[in-house]
């Protein structure tokens, strides 16, 4: 159970869900879902002065969403793509 609040006037919506079931929720609520519900993992790392330190060394997804109606514009372009530009030629 979670509840959701995208903007400062919204109203709080409550959702319950269970694994492995099929819900049907609203877009915004499915990237929180993907994006935010998150764990750290850490890892020792040495500072510059030789000093141990604590630090997140992934965050380990919690639960994902996968639509099964459409895609989303921003998961079709990978994070390393390169955009090309076409120009016309001259004739």
């Amino acid at each position: 159970m979670f509840v959701f609040k995208k903007y400062k006037g919204d109203p709080l919506q409550r959702y319950e869900l269970v694994d492995g079931q099929v819900y049907t929720i609203p877009l915004g609520v499915a990237k929180h879902l993907t994006q935010d519900i998150w764990y750290p993992e850490h890892e020792n790392v040495v500072d510059d002065q030789g000093k141990v330190i604590a630090r997140v060394g992934r965050k380990v997804r919690r639960c994902s969403f996968e639509s099964m109606e459409f895609m989303d514009i921003e998961e079709l372009t990978p994070d390393n793509s390169r955009i090309e530009i076409a120009e016309p030629m001259g004739m």
